[in-house]
């Protein structure tokens, strides 16, 4: 019995010990299998032309992969799993319409052809007055419309056309007068409503730039006065710099091709170029032209994140409690203590 027992609590071990291996294997596979990330921009010389562009993230061999691109036509995402590739939810309701939109076309296709074969059982008859001469009086007679005389259906369509004439150019006076105002007045309507919401725009925008200001003033003062604040936006910068360092492209190549209409502004430019030119160097040309407005570019990048090197500095931030208190006074929890 207790052998029994000792081997159940074995395989009970063994089970829990294999189920611990593959969650810690799995773990290990998603902090250091890194997410490989591409991307590029084009845009050539032509007049006219336009941008297209793209970007795309793969893991573990391409078993993930989502691609992302953009063009002056049109965009879209596309997700594939093992190479399968997921339907978006637009994508699944639009496929759902169809076979809905295909299937009444059927059912009313099916309903129509048996009404066809039942017509020729149907008799459609008309009724019409004519004079009896004889006898002095209108006489009301019932006939399929083959019995109906040609000139007889000319007449009464002319006279039906006659009486509505004038009915329906009044009628169309009125609609046209009345559709004039409606269009008037929702004409100065529209422009109340802009005039509005400008003025309530401009209104928001000026009390935004007040409470900015008052932020700033706010925040300047916690970060320059308090040492312990500067310490934890010190450890801020350095954790951020080396998730950068990460996370940066590792290939980067193509060309840019820029020129504005004022050559002083194309030299504004390049000095802003020159000073993030070791960021760039030496996959990418700027090529700038101080003659023509122009802007051409064809440019790609590769890189990688490490899923560890973002919780690493997730963890460095998050558990440091001079960091917490910089984050509770950035919210003005603490504004009470000001």
């Amino acid at each position: 019995m207790l052998a029994t027992i000792l081997f159940i609590l074995k395989i009970i071990g063994i089970a829990l010990l294999a189920i611990l291996s593959l969650a810690l294997f799995l773990l290990l596979i998603i902090l250091f299998v890194p997410v490989r990330y591409t991307g590029y921009g084009i845009k050539i010389r032509d007049e006219g032309s336009e941008v297209r562009a793209g970007a795309g993230a793969s893991w573990l061999l391409r078993i993930l992969r989502a691609d992302y691109e953009y063009s002056e036509n049109g965009r879209g995402l596309t997700i594939r799993v093992f190479g399968i590739r997921l339907r978006s939810r637009e994508e699944r309701a639009e496929k759902k319409k169809q076979k809905a939109e295909k299937k009444d076309l059927k059912k009313k296709a099916k309903e129509a052809s048996k009404k066809g074969n039942g017509s020729s059982k149907t008799k459609v008859e008309y009724t019409m007055t004519e004079y009896d001469d004889t006898g002095d009086v209108f006489r009301e007679k019932t006939i399929t419309p083959n019995g109906i005389p040609e000139h007889v259906t000319d007449n009464i369509s002319a006279a039906k056309d006659m009486d509505s004439y004038g009915q329906d150019d009044d009628a169309a006076k009125k609609a046209a007068a009345s559709g004039a105002l409606d269009r008037a007045a929702g004409l100065f309507f529209k422009l109340r409503d802009k005039l509005v919401r400008i003025y309530d725009k401009i209104k928001d925008v000026l009390k935004g730039f007040a409470l900015k200001a008052e932020e700033a003033d706010y925040y300047i003062d916690a970060l320059s006065n308090d040492a312990s604040n500067r310490q934890a936006l010190a450890l801020i910068i350095k954790r951020g710099r080396s998730l950068l360092r990460s996370i940066r492209p590792r290939k980067l190549k193509g060309y840019v091709d820029y020129g504005a209409d004022d050559p002083a502004d194309t030299g504004r430019v390049l000095a802003a170029a020159a000073i993030a030119y070791p960021l760039y160097s030496p996959g990418l040309k700027l090529h700038p032209d101080f003659e023509n407005s122009v802007l051409a570019f064809d440019v790609s990048i590769k890189g990688r994140i490490y899923i560890y090197v973002l919780v690493k500095t997730f963890i460095a931030l998050y558990f440091n409690k001079k960091v917490k208190r910089l984050i509770r006074i950035m919210k003005k929890e603490n504004s009470n203590g000001r």
